[in-house]
């Protein structure tokens, strides 16, 4: 049975920097790694209930959002270099081994674990996909700005779309 703190006095929320006490703390469980020998152990989040609440509902679509309306090439290379988030993720609030994904929360105010993946996320061979599309797009707009010619057509890449010449 895994055991569970309590919040650090004068702890406060990373996003609202409302109090964290007993009735809004949570704590997350990272993968499993070789950094913490495949045992991990719960950890204090830097965000409220709340607020980690509002982010597992909407981190997925801001991601896909920054994505599409991107203009920076080097956002959109950074967006793409760790692919879609299917779990949440924070580097500041919920740090986790090897930057990788939070697997599971515990909510103190209800004693309970809960799952850590966002809505709207997709897992499997759909992500993969998913991460592939946005790769190629990103690929063909980098090269576009080149005049780069494969076989006998050049391309421009404009707002995701590809138009031969």
């Amino acid at each position: 049975m895994s055991s569970h703190g309590s919040p650090a006095e004068g702890m406060s929320c990373a996003c609202c920097w409302d109090d964290i006490t007993g009735e809004n703390y949570v704590e997350y469980l990272p993968y499993p790694s070789s950094e913490n020998n495949h045992h991990p152990t719960w950890l204090p989040s830097g965000f409220c209930q709340t607020c980690l609440q509002h982010l597992l509902k909407t981190q997925f679509s801001l991601w896909t959002e920054s994505l599409a309306k991107s203009t920076c090439l080097a956002e959109q290379r950074r967006l793409l270099r760790r692919g879609p988030p299917v779990n949440v993720r924070d580097d500041k609030a919920l740090p986790c081994p090897n930057n990788e994904e939070v697997h599971k929360l515990w909510y103190s105010s209800t004693g309970s674990e809960h799952s850590a993946k966002l809505e709207g996320s997709l897992e499997g061979a759909v992500s993969l996909f998913y991460s592939f599309h946005h790769t190629s797009i990103y690929l063909i707009h980098y090269l576009s700005m080149y005049g780069v010619y494969i076989g006998k057509r050049s391309f421009l890449a404009r707002s995701n779309q590809i138009i031969f010449i």
